[in-house]
């Protein structure tokens, strides 16, 4: 039966520790045969990786008589390291002392053990809310983050239902959310509307997992969530303030557009390519303002090769040109200098009319006002006009409203 035993079983006379007898699972267990080992101490044998955890095991059996599942660490014939539990008791053969001892082989629980304690770590120090549950719902783990999304403590939360936390309309959803996990279908990432125990709803990016048992059954799952409550006000707040400022360059009076620095546009609103006599957006972007626009080209890009990085300009008489070909007149108002590290270097203009609505319609091919100014996109801007004369074909002067953009925020 000793023989037999998968467990190391050994019998050692006392007090000189040295091995009397050991079973096959000793040999099994450690590497060593009988041979090896009988008449030799485990410190001579070199069996014990720890001779202060043996004398404490040692020092437990002559007090007490008796040592039950003591854990440590030895070294097998090859030198690897394993853990096993020993149980032993004392006892007396003739006039002898001996100690009988069995010893189980744990490595792989302990590494089963220390890799669920990392993971227990890596759970509790997440930024995201981890709980998990089983099929019916029941709450079975709650990490500290989940308690910071949902305001619930651990106490609080383990043993309660999780349609807890959400709305009242949704309950019946996270049901159903189980039952497909249970059948093992798998859910993709979502968002959903959560209810925190203040009774404020929030808005959470949720993964749902399901967690198995040793056979592969589904027994319960994970949640793991994200409070994004912030990040989705900001992004409406974005995209109200980017229909805002689509609204303002679309519907404006005046003539707005944005170019690279080789002349390329970017982009233009409705009033310019009326201006420009254009068909379309699309065939105004398809041109490049140098060669296409600018009557004069090379005055263009002389300001830009001269004075761009250091000043401003005020009232910068150019000249363009419509589609048909006709020459028209244009001031710029205010162009801001623009750093040559940047890869997306461009400049925005656009102008304004204050002749009467009627003349002001006439004079929409003769000139244009327009306002440079380099911006990056969804900037806050304001808009500073002020009057000016403009000369047209003939002598005749007619009062403008010009209008340039001043950001309020350095560029970097």
């Amino acid at each position: 039966m000793i023989q037999s035993s998968p467990d190391a079983i050994t019998l050692r006379s006392l007090p000189d520790r040295r091995y009397v007898e050991v079973s096959e699972g000793f040999a099994r267990l450690t590497g060593y045969t009988a041979d090896e080992v009988i008449g030799k101490t485990p410190s001579e044998v070199g069996v014990w990786s720890d001779d202060a955890s043996h004398a404490e095991i040692l020092e437990k059996l002559r007090r007490d008589g008796e040592v039950r599942d003591a854990e440590f660490r030895f070294r097998t014939k090859t030198g690897e390291a394993r853990y096993a539990t020993v149980s032993a008791v004392q006892l007396t053969l003739g006039n002898d002392s001996y100690m009988l001892s069995i010893s189980r082989d744990i490595t792989e629980r302990r590494k089963a053990e220390e890799r669920l304690s990392q993971l227990a770590a890596i759970v509790e120090s997440s930024f995201d809310a981890i709980i998990g549950k089983t099929l019916d719902g029941t709450i079975v783990s709650w990490n500290a983050s989940a308690e910071a999304v949902y305001g619930y403590s651990a106490a609080e939360a383990v043993g309660q239902s999780i349609a807890m936390l959400a709305p009242a309309e949704q309950r019946h959803d996270v049901d159903q959310l189980l039952d497909r996990l249970a059948r093992g279908e798998k859910i993709d990432p979502h968002e959903t509307v959560r209810v925190r125990k203040d009774g404020q709803k929030i808005i959470v990016s949720v993964t749902l997992s399901p967690i198995r048992d040793a056979s592969g059954k589904v027994v319960g799952a994970s949640a793991i969530s994200r409070d994004i409550t912030e990040r989705r006000r900001f992004e409406q707040d974005l995209q109200r303030s980017e229909a805002r400022f689509a609204s303002l360059v679309q519907d404006a009076p005046y003539g707005i557009y944005r170019v690279t620095l080789d002349g390329q546009l970017l982009q233009v609103n409705p009033a310019l390519v009326r201006m420009l006599g254009y068909p379309s957006e699309a065939a105004l972007l398809a041109c490049n303002i140098e060669t296409d626009v600018d009557a004069k080209g090379e005055f263009r890009r002389q300001l830009i090769e001269a004075d761009w990085r250091h000043k401003d300009f005020m009232d910068v008489e150019a000249h363009w040109k419509r589609k048909s070909g006709e020459r028209i007149h244009r001031f710029d108002p205010r162009r801001a200098p623009l750093r040559r590290d940047r890869a997306d270097r461009h400049s925005g203009a656009r102008y304004r009319d204050r002749a009467s609505a009627g003349s002001r319609a006439r004079a929409l091919p003769g000139f244009q006002a327009v306002g440079h100014r380099h911006y990056r996109r969804n900037e806050r801007f304001e808009a500073s006009s002020r009057l000016c004369r403009e000369r047209r074909g003939g002598g005749e002067r007619r009062d403008v409203r010009v209008f340039a953009r001043r950001d309020r925020t350095p560029h970097g």
